[in-house]
């Protein structure tokens, strides 16, 4: 695979229970040119389990298990190794439209753009939106 267009970066700590979600989302996307890094922050749970699991039937997928050093520095190496031309940091307990990220490759090439910023919704159980903010210009 030649160097995608993005890599997602999505630091994981005892986040198994949310973890699918937050990848299926990710393998619906309708932009296909990106890569994934998954990186382990010293999980006491089967976090590292489920992100072997979705790798090894993802090619552009990688996992990164490492010790726990906290976000900033998990998000850091991730910086370190990602391959694409732009990144996206993504938490392990979100989940993203199937157009996240179209939306933000278009909106960076169409306005010649140095950085994106995207607003976020929280939603319940039933993914009903209980808060929505959205970020414009």
């Amino acid at each position: 695979m030649n160097n995608p267009a993005i890599t997602v970066i999505i630091p994981v700590y005892n986040a198994q229970e949310g973890l699918k979600q937050c990848l299926d989302s990710l393998l619906n996307q309708t932009f296909r040119d990106f890569e994934i890094i998954l990186l382990n922050d010293g999980s006491t749970d089967d976090s590292l389990l489920v992100l072997q699991t979705y790798a090894s039937a993802h090619n552009f997928i990688r996992v990164i298990d490492k010790k726990n050093e906290g976000v900033a520095k998990t998000r850091n190496k991730g910086i370190h190794l990602a391959k694409g031309e732009y990144i996206v940091f993504i938490d392990n307990d979100d989940f993203v439209d199937s157009d996240y990220l179209e939306r933000f490759y278009n909106a960076i090439h169409q306005e010649q753009l140095d950085i994106v910023l995207g607003g976020y919704k929280r939603v319940n159980q039933d993914l009903k939106t209980l808060f929505k903010q959205d970020l414009t210009q």
